[in-house]
């Protein structure tokens, strides 16, 4: 069933006589919105069997998406074939691509495991293939406070990530440099309690899905799945709970995304619409194509999303095509007010 994403209210009172003529009073009102379900146009992009996404990432023209060994590119109108465009340093000790982004020219993404000791490194490439490749961070060089990434995102100028460990949240510049943590550790237990999260960053917040999907031994009573945020500038105080359970368990949030001033958030096979500024949740998308919906973003109005389904890592686009906004609709309802009094004399 797709439901309706923001919901536009509209109630209409008509006075007078037939014989005095017609006198239409409109009154407006709306909460927040965009375009209902029925509007959202899903499209199946690309079915890859065999593959398991985890992130996706659009500059406007492309998609990327990761595996665990692999980053990928393909276009966001045509779909199709995936373009491989980067995989595991030769002599890594292993691999865990966990979060892609871009900024400008480049692609970035996260591996956990590629390291010299399995710590994390964050990777920079010219997302048009080719190479150099640079690690801009290596964990074990600079102590860890990055110990297994699973989310990275960006708001264009800086780089922030999403640890399984503690649930620590930091910002780095593109370069590498100026790493800082916002905020305190969301949990404890280190490597026993280690669990994947998102992270989605937009109007100077950042935004932390929380999944119950362990990365190490267990959760360990760790895991509290759910959406949570925190000034990505004032780096002291607690987070905040946009919404937990009981609307988020189990597996929990498995992606994030930020657009519109809204918080997109992916749990099994629906797609949450919260909103940051009141901790509600606005709407929810389901629809038949969706099975075990993954990472997600937001480009231009439109939704990309990865989800697993019978051995295959799909991709979907969901256009989110406009409707007349509130205001559009109150000066429209005192056009039709205008013509109806001159239409009867008045």
């Amino acid at each position: 069933m797709k439901t309706i994403w923001h919901r536009l209210f509209v109630s209409t009172k008509v006075f007078g006589q037939l014989g005095v003529g017609l006198l239409a009073v409109v009154a407006v009102t709306a909460v927040p919105w965009i375009a209902p379900a029925n509007a959202a146009a899903i499209t199946l992009i690309s079915d890859n069997p065999g593959k398991v996404f985890r992130d996706i990432a659009s500059d406007g023209s492309t998609v990327f998406v990761q595996d665990a060994s692999t980053v990928y590119s393909l276009s966001s109108v045509g779909g199709g074939s995936l373009t491989p465009l980067y995989t595991a340093p030769v002599g890594s000790p292993s691999t865990n691509i966990f979060g892609v982004t871009v900024i400008g020219a480049d692609v970035y993404w996260g591996d956990s495991q590629s390291g010299p000791i399995t710590d994390s490194q964050i990777f920079r490439a010219p997302k048009t293939g080719g190479g150099p490749v640079t690690a801009i961070y290596t964990g074990s060089s600079v102590g860890e406070p990055i110990v297994d990434i699973t989310g990275l995102e960006t708001d264009g100028t800086k780089l922030y990530t999403a640890d399984a460990v503690q649930g620590h949240v930091h910002s780095l510049n593109p370069d590498g440099s100026g790493l800082t943590q916002i905020g305190p550790n969301r949990y404890g237990g280190y490597f026993t309690g280690a669990h994947q999260n998102s992270i989605a960053v937009g109007e100077g917040m950042v935004f932390v899905g929380e999944s119950g999907v362990p990365t190490a031994s267990g959760c360990s009573g760790y895991c509290n799945p759910g959406v949570y945020s925190h000034s990505a500038t004032t780096l002291t105080g607690a987070f905040s709970t946009l919404l937990a359970a009981p609307t988020f368990s189990g597996d929990g949030v498995r992606g994030i995304a930020f657009g519109d001033g809204k918080v997109f958030a992916t749990q099994g096979a629906s797609i949450y619409l919260l909103d940051p500024t009141t901790s509600g949740l606005l709407d929810t998308l389901t629809a038949p194509e969706f099975h075990d919906l993954r990472g997600i973003t937001y480009d231009g109005g439109d939704l990309y999303v990865v989800d697993q389904f019978a051995g295959s890592g799909r991709i979907f686009r969901i256009g989110l095509n406009a409707v007349p906004e509130p205001g559009t609709l109150a000066l429209a309802a005192i056009g039709l007010l205008t013509l109806v009094g001159r239409r009867f004399g008045r």
